[in-house]
């Protein structure tokens, strides 16, 4: 009864954490609890809960159960590898809040904005989230920031505010390496943005809120353009769509360098090809509705492929239902 009722995911400590990971410990106890409570009074649970037809072994773990030998003889118990920690999270986090309790000893928490933490690559591993605010909660808020390398970015769900300008499916926003922006606000639904960038170096955030971040500035153009809501084709309309159509995404005469930005349109099996690599730094193809055909595989909504300067141009083919795909040039580096 507490097994087939009851199936806890690691999903409760990875990504955005809640509440709910500090009391599950406290519901398996409370399930386990109730389960003993209704089979004193006689109740039966599900018989093979493990190994049964439709158990956990066939639709969560996906395979049969497998024993390691107990303790004894050569074998070590298993309680000699225990580990007690020193504070309730995890292990991995310790060193992050002991470092937190000595500094909260001496900086009064409302004159902290910002925690920034080193951590080794297991602890960011298993407990961080890998990437930066992926997909901010409801409400959240994303501080005004700049970030080193030009970027192209995403929206793809939910709805926010960025600045002024409300955000929602499907708009693109571009900005210039050393180009502030923000804040980024998510709605009630939350909100899903998709960060894309051509090269890795210099792309930590720089907030303006710490001191001296415009000592970290830098000559750019500054553009920070964002786009009007991008409408997309329903099936059928794509799916026999005839001629292949690159829709700009942002004004072309506002455009005086080698940047560019087109949704690209598509019926089905169609295919053309992409910009000239050469032409810029390379270009992203982003699969925002349909499918991309591409070496055999069909890559679904969301997908993407960068392709690098210096590859020869890549041939974009819609699968069978059709592909729009933002197609997103960056400009050649200038510093």
């Amino acid at each position: 009864m507490a097994v087939t009722a009851n199936v806890i995911l690691r999903q409760v400590r990875v990504d955005h954490l809640t509440m709910f990971k500090v009391a599950a410990a406290g519901q398996a106890a409370r399930t386990g609890v109730f389960a003993a409570l209704l089979a004193r009074t006689g109740m039966e649970g599900p018989h093979l809960p493990f190994e049964g037809r439709a158990g956990w072994c066939t639709y969560v773990a996906g395979e049969n159960l497998s024993f390691r030998a107990f303790g004894g003889k050569d074998e070590p118990f298993k309680i000699l590898a225990t580990r007690l920690k020193i504070r309730p999270c995890a292990g991995n986090t310790i060193s992050s809040v002991l470092a937190a309790e000595k500094i909260a000893l001496q900086v009064p928490v409302e004159h902290i904005e910002m925690v920034c933490v080193e951590v080794y690559k297991a602890a960011k591993t298993a407990s961080g989230t890998l990437v930066p605010h992926p997909q901010p909660l409801a409400n959240e808020t994303i501080l005004p920031h700049f970030h080193g390398n030009t970027q192209f970015q995403i929206f793809p769900a939910g709805s926010g505010v960025m600045g002024k300008t409300p955000v929602q499916p499907l708009m693109l926003q571009y900005k210039d390496h050393h180009t502030a922006y923000g804040p980024l606000v998510a709605g009630a639904h939350g909100l899903t943005f998709i960060a894309l960038r051509n090269r890795t170096g210099d792309s930590a955030p720089v907030y303006l809120g710490k001191p001296g971040y415009k000592e970290k500035l830098k000559p750019s153009r500054r553009r920070n353009w964002i786009s009007s809501p991008i409408t997309l084709s329903t099936r059928p309309v794509l799916q026999y769509r005839r001629e292949a159509s690159w829709d700009p995404v942002f004004e072309p005469e506002k455009i005086d360098d080698e940047m560019s930005a087109h949704l690209l349109r598509l019926g089905g099996a169609m295919s053309t090809s992409g910009p000239d690599p050469k032409a810029g730094d390379g270009y992203y193809v982003f699969v925002a509705n349909g499918s991309l055909a591409m070496n055999g595989d069909t890559l679904p909504a969301w997908s993407m492929v960068f392709v690098e300067p210096t590859e020869e141009a890549f041939e974009i083919k819609a699968g069978r239902s059709g592909l729009e795909a933002l197609v997103m040039q960056f400009p050649k580096d200038e510093h």
